[in-house]
């Protein structure tokens, strides 16, 4: 059709800022490239598809061989971000790497053998694991564990070698306990408490254990009258140390949950490398917990927690675009009445995806948590295009158009109004890439550059497609028009005021939501809900554990040890891990008393095996300890006023306990409970001296001596020493994490490790999408401006958008939802995604001021496009990842509110104008 006979297009419409409603720009340069592409689609169409087609599975080849993912947040951030800058040099001095987690709770030498058995598994996969450490084993700990006892420790124990000498003599005797009771009372109480009262500790620890051995006929555990030890170093604190230990399991604070640490062998942290890592590790847990049901087994860490993450949200992925592809074809079936026309849209759709995962391997290379949702973006934005070309076709057709002159009407129309809306989404993406977020300036790029790519296969492909079925007598295609929505369109432009006033009531409403929706930062809520490593991920955080620790770097040992206090005493900080904390503390303030238990030791006799009680020995034993509670009766009296009151008192009460289970007229059912306790403890004490007498007064070179497996997580060659600190709160919670980083961060400016990489991911990502959305705005309004050149166009254009933004947060204010790092992406999003329809209305708007939306193309169209986009972002709700879920939600709402906007609130505006005086000439923005 000419030019000047074209509907609705004039030649006199002069331009203006403010002036009417049609003033519009002919921007000749694309109208003539669209009139051109118009005539090649129309001529040429199977070179077009050939050419596409090839072009796709080039693309398609490409891709598979180059496109990689990644499960590493670390490789979200901009690798001249201050954190990764730090990180890489951690890196670069220590062969730090995030570590899988296995905890094992249960029976304690159930869980030392299942860890054992697993170490030795793991370490027979060096291909697979790495660095595997449960345990610390130190031979030459043996010589000096008394270095590892707290000074008031020593000194008990010198004090019992000291006082204890006689009844420890008279255990070495033949006689045994037989030997020992009358030496420990005489007639005389004053000389019994002076006696006695040094080794009150010592005497009572031995009654105990008698007495619990009689009370459970020897099934309780011995207790050695020695007494227990407390470690004095940190890294062993909360453990019994015994004389010439020298294995030490790796526990979390509690000291009842035992833990394995191991690296994966491969680092670069690509997703199909971590995934078999993690399946493998869980596959021999899974073996080994089969073999030990007592212990309860379970893997963590941030690997697998990031494994999981992505994994879900790359299964959540396809299973929703399977979802929506069904549903979309349904949805554009019953639209189009026909199958043709479906796959056509479908087809050009696949092209530029295969286009843009090309692009994506080019410019990124690798995929992460964010980049890989751009795929699922394109799908819920490229059919809108292709909708819009098929409804003016078919439109043009129905008017008696030929296939070639629909298809230059169509390409010059609905064409031009694609790009419009192409250029402004593909701007809003673009914008991201800007900002300093690396993940979020890649996301920009390639969405940004594939909402173009769709924009060229609806307008080249879908043409060409019709151009070639259309081959031969022209057939009259049927427009589509659903009278109940058109007479709807007609009552809202009726009563424009009726309808403005409930949108300005609708977006007061969202306004006062503005400051009450807020931002989850937990990433941990992002997850599954029945994910196993969040669980476990939670119970380490309870235990002031956690996958998350902050690394600081120390110039040598002594500052460590500093560093390591000042640290301690951060009240966000609960403990700090590092090899520093197995030197013992206050050497030689520790070593004279070390040098007099050795000697003390050496100069007792170590006690006899003990004979097989007889029968005239029992009796003759049961008889002493009947005379020891009398003799003591009047000893415990005197020990009333003096600070051995509490000892004396719990002396008594084991006497008396005593004296009720032994039974001297029926011996039998309490002989082989002494027999046995004579043996247990002639064996301990015979175990304990001898290994005080092996003790040496050098203080131990730990350091040098340490696993390889713990050395290179914590010493570097040039003497620094790594501390690994851990928070005292939910550092996974925003308040927690920033108060952490701020406490470490005070002690040690060059802290780094997960928790500031996760501060920066955070801090970025919001920064990011907000300074975006702020540019994209600009950017869009100035293109809106230069496209109608006329500022109250441009505003008209971008209304629904802007009071879609209002109502989309309104409408999760009362969702009772949040935004968080998976949906945040959605504020920037929803100003470029759905601006398109904006456009088509008003531009159809211009053009006919009495006509109904859907009386012609452009309602249906519009309708149909936003209902895709919203079948397609909401399908993204069924998703078991919390993260994409609440992405759907929060896209399908501000879809949802963009489209009423569009359809309701636009048509309504323009009506209201015109009724203010506006009188439009006809025409529209852009026209040749």
């Amino acid at each position: 059709m000419p030019e000047s006979q074209t509907p609705g297009v004039h030649s006199d419409v002069t331009p203006t800022l403010l002036g009417d409603l049609s003033a519009a720009p002919r921007l000749r340069p694309y109208s003539r490239l669209l009139r051109a592409l118009a005539r090649l689609c129309a001529t040429r169409p199977r070179s077009i598809l050939s050419i596409a087609l090839l072009l796709a599975l080039a693309c398609g080849v490409f891709t598979l061989k180059t496109l990689r993912f990644s499960s590493s947040r670390t490789d979200m951030l901009n690798p001249a971000a201050p954190a990764q800058r730090k990180w890489r040099a951690v890196q670069a001095a220590f062969d730090v790497t995030a570590d899988f987690i296995v905890l094992a709770s249960g029976p304690a030498d159930e869980c030392e053998t299942a860890l054992d058995e697993l170490s030795q598994r793991l370490s027979q996969e060096p291909q697979v694991f790495s660095k595997v450490f449960h345990r610390l084993d130190l031979p030459e700990f043996s010589h000096s564990t008394l270095y590892y006892l707290s000074e008031g420790d020593l000194r008990r124990l010198r004090d019992v070698l000291r006082v204890a000498r006689p009844w420890l003599s008279a255990l070495a005797g033949k006689q045994g306990l037989n030997g020992l009771i009358p030496s420990l009372t005489s007639n005389d109480p004053a000389l019994t408490v002076r006696q006695m009262t040094p080794a009150l500790p010592f005497i009572n620890r031995l009654l105990r254990g008698l007495v619990e051995n009689l009370e459970s006929r020897a099934t309780s555990p011995y207790l050695s009258p020695m007494g227990e030890f407390q470690p004095d170093a940190s890294a062993l604190r909360g453990r019994t140390l015994r004389p010439g230990q020298t294995r030490f399991y790796n526990t979390l604070p509690d000291g009842r949950t035992y833990m394995l640490l191991c690296s994966p062998a491969d680092t670069s942290g690509t997703f199909s490398v971590d995934v078999k890592t993690v399946a493998r590790l869980r596959q021999l847990v899974a073996q080994l917990s089969s073999h030990h049901p007592e212990v309860r087994l379970v893997v963590s860490g941030e690997p697998v927690l990031n494994t999981d993450e992505m994994a879900g949200a790359q299964r959540d992925a396809t299973r929703s675009g399977m979802w929506s592809l069904l549903l979309v074809a349904g949805l554009l079936r019953i639209a189009f009445r026909n199958n043709w026309e479906p796959v056509f849209l479908l087809l050009s759709l696949g092209l530029a995806l295969a286009w843009s995962c090309a692009f994506a391997a080019l410019s990124v290379q690798t995929l992460n948590l964010l980049t890989i949702n751009f795929a699922t973006i394109l799908v819920g934005l490229g059919l809108t295009f292709g909708i819009h070309i098929l409804y003016r076709y078919r439109e043009q057709r129905a008017a008696g158009a030929s296939p070639e002159a629909a298809l230059q009407a169509t390409i010059e129309k609905a064409g031009r109004d694609d790009l419009v809306g192409a250029a402004t989404t593909a701007i809003a993406f673009w914008a991201l890439h800007f900002t300093a977020f690396r993940s979020a300036a890649e996301l920009g790029l390639i969405t940004g550059t594939g909402v173009l790519f769709c924009y060229t296969a609806m307008i080249t492909v879908v043409p060409s497609l019709l151009a070639w079925r259309d081959q031969g007598p022209d057939a009259q295609l049927p427009t589509s028009r659903p009278n109940g929505l058109a007479r709807a369109d007609c009552a809202v432009r009726a009563r424009p005021a009726l309808v403005l006033g409930g949108t300005l009531a609708l977006t007061l409403y969202s306004l006062t939501w503005l400051s009450r929706v807020g931002f989850d930062y937990n990433m941990l809520n992002l997850q599954p809900r029945n994910s196993e490593a969040v669980r476990v991920e939670h119970g380490l955080q309870r235990s002031g554990y956690s996958a998350l620790n902050a690394v600081v770097i120390a110039r040598d040992v002594p500052e460590a040890v500093r560093q390591s206090r000042a640290l301690l005493q951060q009240p966000s900080v609960s403990q700090v891990d590092s090899v520093v904390s197995l030197l013992p503390t206050r050497v030689s303030a520790k070593q004279p008393v070390i040098r007099e238990i050795i000697r003390l030791s050496r100069g007792l006799a170590l006690p006899r095996p003990p004979r097989r009680m007889e029968a005239s020995q029992m009796l003759s034993l049961l008889s002493q300890f009947q005379l020891l509670r009398r003799q003591a009766a009047p000893a415990v009296q005197l020990w009333q006023s003096t600070s051995s009151a509490a000892a004396a008192r719990e002396l008594n009460v084991l006497l008396a306990r005593l004296d009720q289970n032994l039974d001297r007229a029926n011996p039998g059912p309490v002989q082989e409970s002494l027999r046995s306790f004579q043996a247990a403890l002639a064996n301990d004490l015979t175990t304990q001296l001898s290994r005080l007498r092996q003790q040496t007064d050098h203080a131990p070179d730990v350091l040098a001596h340490l696993p390889a497996a713990l050395r290179v997580r914590s010493l570097a060659k040039d003497g620094r020493v790594a501390l690994r600190v851990f928070a005292r709160h939910d550092i996974w919670e925003r308040e927690a994490l920033e108060r952490f980083v701020q406490s470490v961060e005070r002690v040690n400016p060059s802290a780094s490790g997960a928790p500031f990489l996760i501060y920066d991911y955070l801090e970025e990502l919001r920064t990011a999408y907000s300074t975006s959305g702020r540019n994209a705005l600009v950017v869009i309004a100035v293109l809106l401006l230069l496209h109608f050149r006329s500022l109250l166009l441009a505003a008209l254009a971008i209304t629904p958008k802007l009071l879609a933004v209002l109502w989309m947060i309104g409408a999760m204010g009362l969702c009772g939802a949040q935004f968080n790092p998976a949906n945040f992406l959605a504020l920037p999003l929803t100003l470029g995604v759905g601006l398109i329809f904006g456009v088509h209305v008003l531009q159809r708007l211009l053009e006919s001021e009495s006509e109904s939306l859907f009386e012609n193309s452009v309602g249906p169209a519009v309708l149909l496009s936003g209902l895709t986009s919203i079948v397609g972002f909401a399908t993204l709700m069924l998703a078991g990842h919390r993260g994409v879920a609440s992405f759907g939600l929060v896209m399908t709402l501000g879809m949802g509110a963009n489209l009423v906007s569009s359809l309701v609130t636009l048509p309504a505006l323009v009506s209201l104008l015109r009724r203010l005086g506006w009188k439009p000439k006809g025409g529209s923005a852009g026209s040749a």
